[in-house]
């Protein structure tokens, strides 16, 4: 590359940084009601995530994504303030990086907005809002490691398998038993006789991919002992 080239590149490059670093300082508290600032913010938060994913995993990574949470923050809640309601991707992806970093309250309250607005995720991620709020929650009761995991899960668990066959979210059978899956785990510490509906749940929802045939037998083998 010859040098002008080089530099007329890099040039334009910074250009284009400190264009995305003003549209983020004089947008990040503002309503994004006009399309054309929205469309700023869009720009920013696009550059703000390809440079968060060209941090490894790891410490670094989740330092950075709470640093955007507290840029971007303040943006979902003067939208959800305005009582407007509008595509709005920052809403999700802010919502995204809540889970990821654990902040699971202000995570969840962005996600029932979410759902209910029928928001849509990010390009990245190939699925409608419903299954990615609940894949990211499976993510997050993942991390638990025995600590607590309500009230979150049983609201989530609830909407994907809604008691009484009523209504529930539009979800691939996969989900459905990984949140039943996690039920039973739950339950077979207190209460055996709801783990093993569990697994009779899961068994006629997918009947042979259920995946819960050994913990049912060890279930129904316990219950047995104590009659």
């Amino acid at each position: 590359m010859r040098a002008w080239e080089y530099h007329s590149r890099v040039v334009r490059e910074r250009q284009a940084r400190e264009a995305v670093e003003s549209a983020r300082a004089e947008t990040a508290s503002a309503t994004a009601a006009d399309a054309d600032q929205f469309a700023l913010m869009q720009t920013a938060l696009d550059a703000d995530c390809r440079q968060l994913s060209a941090l490894p995993q790891g410490s670094a990574r989740t330092e950075r994504k709470r640093g955007l949470i507290r840029t971007w923050l303040p943006v979902v809640e003067t939208y959800l303030k305005s009582g407007a309601k509008y595509k709005n991707v920052i809403l999700t992806q802010t919502m995204i990086w809540l889970f990821d970093v654990g902040e699971i309250d202000n995570a969840m309250r962005l996600a029932r907005v979410a759902v209910v607005q029928n928001q849509p995720m990010p390009a990245r991620f190939k699925r409608d809002i419903r299954t990615g709020v609940a894949d990211l929650l499976l993510d997050w009761v993942n991390t638990r490691n025995g600590q607590p995991i309500e009230p979150y899960f049983s609201e989530i668990f609830e909407a994907v398998i809604p008691p009484d066959d009523a209504p529930g979210w539009a979800i691939h059978e996969e989900i459905k038993l990984k949140y039943i899956r996690v039920a039973i785990r739950e339950a077979e510490r207190n209460n055996p006789v709801r783990a093993l509906e569990l697994c009779k749940l899961a068994e006629r929802i997918a009947p042979g991919r259920a995946k819960v045939k050994t913990k049912r037998a060890e279930l129904e083998k316990k219950l047995k002992a104590q009659r």
